[in-house]
């Protein structure tokens, strides 16, 4: 009887695990397509990440998404990604994966943006730091579509002159609700079967098969007796990101990680990861920028203050001698002339003298006046 409970609960764990996007029904497509990696590839039970195993949307896009059709809404539990990591070769990072987001709707990404859709996740990770190439992502809503998407461009793309938003998903799993707080059971006679299914407990331990409670312990960072209940230090999909030590009491929320009393003294931000410190640093920094151009400038004035005056005095001194040169000169001309004018009147004088005494009376005449008297 045992056995046959164990293969009834072995039997609706896969049933209620099972991928939803494998199904027959369901339909994978993307915005466009970067040659023959299309998003079949995305959805053909291939784990692997190398690009070779990826779907990939085209390049020069301003908007790149993939789309996950179930044909009808479904009550969606989580939804896992596996995004493109080369591991061989040239390493080949998932940097185009920064800020992509999750939505969930009811109508087509082809014909809505943002309208009607409803956000699972949003990813926050900026240059350089790289977000997990495998997400397993809680998204708890009805809905038909399931929608990965971005719009980031990322800088590394430069050096190979590529740019626009770019998704290489590599496979993507959308698996139905199941609560994880009250256990599912399924009736067979007289004895109900009753498991933990979200977060379920170690390898080696198994969930009470009446109950539903985990004997053994819980996987590392949940706790509780069905498993669901993720550290308050922690947070994410798994429970496996830690809340950041800024964050007052080091708690945050289980699934944003933001810190939800506030942060620590130095430190803001919804997760508390911005430090006001390199922002005093840097005021610090430009304050002795603008100190010491200050003191450049002010030397500056007073050196060619000193400079101009110098030189205006120069000239000035240079001026007031030249006058004073060209007025010595001009009084001992005037006085050269003067003494001329002398020297030239006596000489003229002269000779009229010596014209008077040629034309006074000569010997002759006297003679002949006295024998006439």
């Amino acid at each position: 009887m045992q056995t046959v409970l164990w293969m009834f609960f072995a039997w609706t764990c896969i049933y209620c695990y099972e991928n939803l996007a494998r199904r027959s029904t369901s339909i994978i497509s993307v915005s466009s397509t970067f040659e023959t990696f299309t998003s079949s590839k995305a959805n053909d039970g291939n784990l692997n990440t190398p690009s070779i195993h990826c779907s990939h949307t085209d390049v020069n896009q301003t908007r790149a998404w993939l789309q996950v059709d179930l044909g009808k809404p479904y009550s969606i539990n989580h939804v896992k990604i596996y995004y493109r990591n080369d591991d061989y070769g040239p390493y080949w990072k998932q940097y185009r994966f920064r800020q992509f987001y999750l939505d969930v709707s009811n109508i087509s990404a082809t014909h809505s943006f943002t309208t009607g859709r409803i956000r699972c996740y949003t990813d926050y990770t900026t240059y350089p730091d790289l977000p997990p190439n495998i997400i397993d992502i809680l998204c708890k809503h009805k809905a038909r579509y399931v929608i990965v998407e971005t719009t980031y461009d990322a800088p590394e793309d430069d050096k190979y002159d590529v740019h626009g938003a770019i998704l290489e998903v590599c496979e993507i799993e959308v698996y139905e609700v199941l609560d994880s707080v009250s256990p599912v059971s399924l009736d067979f006679g007289e004895t109900s079967v009753h498991y933990s299914v979200h977060r379920f407990v170690t390898g080696e331990s198994v969930a009470e098969l009446k109950s539903g409670i985990c004997l053994y312990g819980c996987k590392q960072n949940w706790s509780g007796d069905y498993c669901n209940i993720c550290e308050s230090t922690r947070y994410g999909p798994t429970c496996s990101l830690e809340c950041a030590d800024s964050c007052a009491n080091s708690t945050c929320n289980n699934y944003t990680g933001s810190c939800m009393y506030g942060c620590q003294e130095g430190f803001y931000g919804d997760q508390c990861d911005r430090d006001f410190k390199p922002m005093q640093d840097s005021c610090t920094e430009n304050l002795s920028i603008l100190i010491g151009v200050c003191v450049v400038l002010c030397i500056s004035v007073v050196v060619n203050g000193c400079t101009i005056t110098w030189i205006l005095r120069h000239n000035w001194c240079k001026q007031r001698d030249v006058t004073r040169q060209k007025s010595k000169s001009d009084s001992h001309s005037n006085n050269f002339v003067s003494q001329q004018g002398i020297y030239d009147t006596a000489e003229e004088n002269a000779g009229y003298q010596e014209l008077g005494q040629v034309s006074g009376p000569s010997h002759y005449d006297q003679l002949q006046r006295s024998q006439t008297e």
